[in-house]
């Protein structure tokens, strides 16, 4: 388990602690010799100690893990261990892992059209449309949990500066997909923004300070904060 040890940044002596617990020598062992057990999860506990489950652990202090991946349900056989795993960290912040995932390994995989040239055009468009969905409320959620308003850029929005110069060309009128996509942001974005329109800034006059002019600026801007959302 040096993966975990250096992952963690521990001292080798943590990892025979861990090995000369029976529970912990069982539930590795389980995961050597069973073929059912394709997952291994190595954590980190309270007391600095590295911890091996069979899943996730539903809470950690430190917040550092390690996971172990099968690739086929078998026994792990010794002379080439490595080859048969896929393996790496998980981030203590599960909900920017979850963002990272999504933007760098869903999205990538299922906007390629290449990936899904036998699919039918409209189970594309609909796996598309699904795929924003999810980057879009990742990003939203994400900034809730920082306090800041996200908007994100509705779908095809990179497409809008091409479309008005196609249609200064040829006189041709806008995709109606794209208006689309643009009225449904719009609206999306009031709904975002109707919480934080109903703040007053004047509460630091209120409760005796006096703010500059500054101070109201700094208030909008940590208020409402666009991020660019496209595929």
């Amino acid at each position: 388990m040096e993966t975990e040890i250096q992952s963690s940044q521990l001292q080798p002596d943590r990892w025979h602690s861990c090995v000369s617990s029976e529970d912990n020598q069982r539930v590795l062992q389980d995961f050597l010799d069973r073929a059912e057990q394709r997952t291994l999860v190595v954590s980190v506990t309270v007391a600095g100690q590295l911890q091996p489950a069979a899943a996730l652990p539903s809470s950690s202090s430190r917040g550092r893990a390690v996971y172990f991946v099968k690739r086929s349900r078998s026994v792990l056989p010794r002379d080439c261990m490595e080859e048969s795993l896929l393996y790496g960290d998980l981030s203590h912040n599960a909900l920017q892992h979850f963002s990272a995932l999504v933007e760098e390994v869903v999205a990538p995989l299922l906007f390629n059209s290449k990936n899904h040239t036998e699919w039918p055009q409209v189970v594309s468009q609909d796996v598309r449309r699904h795929v924003h969905s999810l980057r879009t409320h990742a990003l939203v959620v994400s900034g809730q949990v920082h306090g800041r308003t996200l908007l994100p850029l509705p779908a095809g929005c990179q497409n809008v500066e091409q479309a008005d110069l196609e249609t200064d060309k040829r006189g041709e009128m806008v995709s109606k997909s794209i208006i689309h996509s643009l009225e449904s942001a719009v609206i999306e974005w009031s709904h975002q923004i109707h919480a934080v329109l109903k703040k007053d800034s004047s509460d630091a006059l209120l409760e005796g300070h006096t703010p500059t002019p500054h101070s109201e600026l700094l208030f909008w801007r940590g208020q409402v904060s666009s991020s660019l959302v496209t595929h």
